[in-house]
């Protein structure tokens, strides 16, 4: 390689670099519009369930468990039943990502987060033990509500009911339901969305409407019976397929029907986002 040739190279990675970057911000911005509003189809049945097991107001201390495959909306409808009843407490705290968060920055990092939320103050601890002891020493003074998403273990954030004071409620999403049971937590199963949900949503990624355009019937049909109802796996290739050709469509179409959904996704590079 030449000397010249030499010297066009990080010019050309850092082109590459920037038409990258403003592909997945066009992407981000795309499925954020996409999924403020179409990733709530389906969502009122499992909040109604949901409010009626937590039974808010009606003291004691409850603990739910929020159990279901990837692409279910445990953290949609986690999210969703949060905004809509958190006021209700004296302190509250939503922790998102649970299990990739603590094994990247580790457990008292969300210790950390959910005491400087509950308590409205900035919150330094040593260590995780000290982290257990002020959770279980502070919290149940009053009520509170605490959402952890999508954990694999609850033993250094909520160990026990006895950790939080008279009123108080807990929800937990897992794609473990024997962490509901060690718990004896309270169990909710989230349904996979019904095949006119389904449709709904899909297109809505796909078309922009609530239907599919002319033309498309069929194979949106066809497309939306491969994913069997999971939300993020229609909101993913809904937005993949928006303005492709029939070519595109028949790409996945013609992929066997016992391949699995996520199988199908990584073969086009489509990452869901909403677990």
């Amino acid at each position: 390689m030449c000397r010249n040739e030499s010297k066009d190279i990080p010019r050309l990675v850092d082109r590459i670099s920037y038409e990258l970057l403003s592909l997945m911000k066009h992407t981000e911005v795309r499925a954020h519009e996409t999924s403020s509003d179409t990733y709530l189809i389906g969502i009122n049945t499992h909040t109604q369930w949901l409010k009626s097991l937590l039974e808010v107001g009606s003291g004691g201390v409850r603990m739910v468990g929020k159990s279901g495959m990837w692409g279910s909306g445990k953290s949609t409808l986690a999210s969703s039943i949060y905004d809509e009843i958190s006021h209700e407490f004296e302190g509250c705290c939503f922790v998102k990502n649970v299990r990739a968060r603590s094994r990247m920055h580790g457990m008292k990092t969300l210790q950390e987060e959910i005491l400087s939320n509950v308590l409205k103050l900035k919150v330094i601890l040593t260590n995780m033990e000290q982290g257990i002891y002020m959770l279980k020493n502070r919290l149940c003074q009053d009520s509170v509500l605490i959402v952890l998403d999508d954990v694999d273990h609850l033993n250094m954030l909520a160990g026990s009911k006895n950790w939080f004071g008279n009123g108080s409620r807990t929800i937990f999403t897992t794609r473990n339901q024997d962490l509901v049971n060690a718990h004896n937590g309270i169990t909710h199963n989230v349904l996979m969305l019904d095949d006119i949900e389904a449709i709904e949503l899909f297109s809505r990624c796909a078309f922009g409407k609530g239907k599919p355009v002319q033309g498309f019937e069929e194979a949106s049909v066809h497309m939306v019976s491969k994913f069997g109802g999971h939300p993020s796996a229609l909101i993913s290739m809904g937005s993949f397929l928006h303005g492709k050709d029939r070519s595109e469509w028949m790409s996945i179409l013609d992929r066997p029907e016992d391949i699995p959904v996520d199988e199908i996704l990584k073969m086009f590079k489509i990452r869901g986002k909403y677990f």
